[in-house]
C-alpha cells in the first residue's frame, strides 16, 4: 500500500474511532464516518467495503496499541513483582483514558460482527503470553513457586477481566490501585493464616 493511501486509511479509522466514541456503533452511518473525516462516501467505500471493515480496523488498532503500551511499561520494570502489578495498573488506565470506547467493546452490538470473537480471543492470548512472561522469568529467578505457569497466567489473565468492569466503572484511580493491590497481596501471600 502506498504511503497516501495508507494515511488516508488511517485517518478513515480514526474518524471513525472518534464518531463511534461520539454516537453509539449501532446508530453510527457511513455518511457519519465521511462526513467526520472530511472525505466522500465513495472514498470510504474505497478503503472499506462496509462498516464492519472499519469496526474491525479500529478494534484491532486499538487494541494493538494497548498491548504494546502494555509491553514497553513491564520492559522498563526490574523485578517480576513490579513487572506484573505495573502490567495491570498500566491495563487500568488504558480503559480509563479509552472511557467511551471501553463502553464500545463492550456493546452487545459488537457481538454480531463475527471477528470480534477471533480478536477478543487473539488478545487474550496475547495477554497471557505476557503474564506466562512475566511468571517464568520469576519462576527462573527464584521470586515465584510455581507448578503451572500456563494455568496461573490463564488464572490470572481471567481475574483481572473479571474485576476490568467495576475497576473501570471506578472513578478514583486511587481505590482501583487499593483494589489491585489487595489483589496481589492475595496472590503473593495467599488467604491462610502463617
Amino acid at each position: 500500500m502506498q504511503e497516501k493511501e495508507k494515511d488516508n486509511r488511517e485517518s478513515i479509522v480514526e474518524a471513525a474511532r472518534r464518531v463511534f466514541a461520539k454516537y453509539t456503533l449501532r446508530k453510527t452511518t457511513m455518511e457519519d464516518i465521511a462526513l467526520e473525516a472530511g472525505k466522500a462516501k465513495s472514498s470510504i467505500y474505497y478503503y472499506f467495503k462496509s462498516k464492519e471493515e472499519i469496526v474491525q480496523a479500529v478494534v484491532e488498532e486499538e487494541i494493538e496499541s494497548a498491548l504494546d503500551e502494555i509491553r514497553r511499561a513491564v520492559l522498563e520494570q526490574d523485578t517480576a513483582e513490579n513487572k506484573l502489578r505495573t502490567y495491570s495498573l498500566t491495563r487500568m488506565k488504558i480503559l480509563y483514558r479509552l472511557g467511551n470506547y471501553y463502553t464500545f467493546l463492550q456493546d452487545e452490538y459488537m457481538e454480531q460482527y463475527g471477528f470480534f470473537d477471533r480478536v477478543r480471543r487473539r488478545h487474550d492470548q496475547e495477554e497471557i503470553a505476557i503474564i506466562e512472561g512475566i511468571l517464568r522469568e520469576g519462576v527462573l529467578n527464584g521470586t515465584f513457586d510455581i507448578e503451572d505457569v500456563e494455568l496461573t497466567s490463564f488464572a490470572i489473565v481471567t481475574a483481572f477481566k473479571g474485576f476490568e468492569y467495576v475497576w473501570a466503572s471506578e472513578k478514583d484511580m486511587a481505590v482501583t490501585e487499593r483494589s489491585i493491590d489487595t489483589l496481589f497481596h492475595i496472590l503473593f501471600h495467599g488467604i491462610f493464616k502463617k
